[in-house]
């Protein structure tokens, strides 16, 4: 692909600090992203997060940002939820909890928020994804799919697996809008539903990088249009 094909993306990257001494950060590699897809190594949203408090405020400011459509959480995580600041237990925060500020945050249907993606270990599983996106109430949160693993992951393998992600999915996005241009020009308006954009990633990564879901334990999951929490299997 041409770089700087597409003006900005649709990505708020948002991070806790990862240890209490030093500290390394996943925006590098966005920054290279965002570089190879739009000509710019600022056009991303990127922002720190603690606790609960912090994650809950950021939150309710994406969600009604039109231009973000999709989070991608880094932090220590486990089973039950995502770690804030420095993996310290006084800043966790458990799917619960990630469910009702998610839930707060959508809830004025302003924005265009549609996935979320954790990097990081155990919480990708499907209580959690069904705690997004499937709320005790009912109601629809507008959150179309979520990703994330099920093992402990290295730092940098993990890494590679989030950002060869996030490139595949621009690219379906590009190679989409190419063809959106090429019908609108005859009066026909294709559109490409988030959850089959996710699914043509996540499949394509299961064909080229099987060990990504083997071995890491990735997870992709949809909320289909009855509702229901589906993971996305081989293709």
């Amino acid at each position: 692909m041409e770089e700087g094909d597409v003006d900005a993306l649709n990505l708020a990257v948002v991070e806790s600090r990862w240890w209490k001494t030093g500290n390394c950060t996943v925006k590098g590699m966005f920054d290279i992203l965002a570089e190879i897809q739009t000509g710019s190594p600022v056009n991303y949203h990127y922002e720190m997060f603690n606790n609960t408090a912090s994650l809950r405020e950021i939150m309710g400011r994406l969600a009604a940002d039109r231009k973000i459509a999709n989070v991608y959480i880094a932090s220590h995580g486990d089973k039950t939820g995502i770690c804030g600041a420095a993996g310290n237990d006084d800043n966790f925060i458990p799917r619960k909890a990630l469910g009702k500020l998610l839930k707060e945050a959508t809830a004025s249907r302003t924005g265009g928020l549609k996935g979320i993606y954790f990097g990081c270990c155990l919480v990708g599983n499907a209580k959690t994804a069904r705690a997004l996106l499937t709320p005790p109430d009912g109601n629809d949160m507008g959150v179309r799919w979520v990703a994330g693993y099920v093992e402990e992951v290295g730092w940098v393998a993990s890494s590679a697996v989030d950002i060869f992600f996030w490139n595949r999915y621009y690219e379906v996005s590009r190679k989409h809008e190419e063809r959106r241009r090429k019908a609108l020009k005859k009066g026909i308006d294709i559109r490409l539903h988030e959850a089959t954009k996710v699914q043509q990633v996540a499949r394509f990564m299961r064909r080229f990088m099987p060990g990504a879901f083997r071995n890491l334990g990735l997870r992709v999951y949809i909320r289909d249009r009855a509702a229901n929490v589906v993971e996305i299997g081989p293709p």
